[in-house]
């Protein structure tokens, strides 16, 4: 009895798990290494990992941005036009003036007369009516309630109709856009036809209509949900860079926050970034990189916000563009660096385009050859310090650039 007590005593006791003979090894080792003669050991490191937001903001948290200047007002605008109503002011009627003149002025509109949403709407139905005396404004809103692709096509070829023909003011366009708020898919093609007109005419002064399509395709791309759309509709997204490519950082730089916002929504999904990538996304991004870069050597100072704006979302785009192999080689090879040096120079105390570039250096960094360039440029190394000690209070540039700066010695 008591023999088969010990032998179940003996049986039931727990095994030791690999884990844990692999722990006691392990400490072994060191408590023997610790008696010997100390050395140093190099260590493991891993490249910070950042992660993916399954919302798409314009910008960054206004806490980031806010701790470093001390106030929320330096955060990055909604929008890079801001409209105000002009103040109201008397005239005084001491002048005397021809009666032809007088008689040749449009009649006031009185306020108290019509609200601004009647004006709104005289306006839409001043919009040029077709043959069967239906006006496009009732068209469109008759899509609301529609799921027919008969009609769809009917309106779509309606509006592409007067486009090509030039018989459509841009302002039309505007309010037939906002009216087919709720059809994506036909905003898109509207969207093509437009960029295509201006592709065609190879037109670069055409800064206005660039802006208003820019900033519809902004709208549409910061909901995940169209990203279909843009999947099936390759055409527009190379037509969309080719417009970007006719556009100038530094002359319509309001524009281009929108352009650069829209691709920079629009990378975060994997398919769209290979397509865009085949289009010379990359490349376009670096051209105006290295536009922006010789203007700020040239003129030693950043006084437009707005191209400050725009290069916080361009960066941002290239950002997403480095989550690619061959964005990667791509950079390599056109040999971007200095260009990113010269901007972390100049925009050192804007802490937007600072955590952009920490970012894309953090990357770049787990490439030998980039590596080696960034060592030789003695100047690239001073800045990164000078940035390095001036966010040393924030982890997300602190992490970035010090494992960079660790990666590149």
């Amino acid at each position: 009895m008591n023999e088969n007590k010990v032998l179940s005593s003996y049986f039931n006791q727990r095994q030791k798990t690999s884990a844990e003979i692999i722990s006691e090894a392990k400490a072994s080792v060191r408590l023997k290494e610790s008696n010997e003669v100390k050395f140093m050991r190099p260590l493991s490191t891993k490249r910070p990992f950042t992660p993916r937001q399954k919302e798409r903001y314009y910008s960054y948290d206004k806490s980031f941005s806010a701790s470093i200047d001390g106030g929320g007002d330096k955060c990055r605008p909604l929008s890079g036009i801001k409209l105000e109503p002009l103040a109201e002011r008397q005239k005084s009627g001491g002048g005397s003036k021809d009666s032809s003149t007088l008689n040749s002025k449009l009649p006031c509109i009185s306020s108290s007369s019509s609200s601004s949403s009647s004006i709104r709407q005289q306006f839409r139905l001043q919009l040029v009516k077709e043959d069967d005396q239906e006006s496009l404004y009732d068209m469109c809103q008759s899509l609301k309630n529609s799921q027919s692709e008969s009609q769809h096509l009917k309106v779509f070829k309606c509006i592409q109709k007067k486009i090509l023909g030039e018989s459509i003011s841009q302002r039309d366009v505007s309010v037939i856009l906002e009216l087919l708020e709720s059809r994506p898919e036909l905003i898109i093609m509207i969207l093509h036809i437009l960029l295509s007109k201006i592709n065609e005419e190879n037109n670069k002064s055409k800064s206005s209509s660039r802006l208003q399509i820019f900033k519809t395709a902004f709208q549409l791309s910061k909901k995940d949900d169209n990203d279909g759309l843009f999947v099936e509709k390759e055409d527009f997204l190379q037509q969309f860079l080719t417009a970007m490519g006719l556009g100038d950082p530094i002359e319509e730089p309001q524009a281009l926050i929108y352009g650069y916002g829209t691709i920079k929504f629009l990378s975060m999904n994997s398919v769209i970034l290979n397509i865009l990538e085949k289009h010379g996304f990359v490349d376009l991004l670096v051209l105006h990189l290295k536009i922006i870069a010789k203007f700020l050597k040239e003129s030693s100072e950043l006084t437009d916000d707005n191209i400050q704006h725009a290069l916080f979302q361009m960066t941002a785009s290239l950002r997403n563009a480095l989550n690619s192999a061959s964005g990667r080689n791509k950079l390599k090879a056109v040999n971007g660096l200095p260009e990113l040096e010269i901007i972390l120079k100049y925009c050192i105390d804007d802490p937007d385009v600072v955590c952009n570039l920490s970012r894309i250096f953090s990357v770049m960094s787990a490439d030998d050859e980039v590596c080696d360039a960034f060592l030789e440029s003695r100047s690239l190394v001073t800045v990164t310090l000078e940035t390095l000690f001036k966010y040393s209070n924030k982890s997300e540039v602190v992490v970035r650039l010090a494992y960079s700066l660790g990666k590149y010695s």
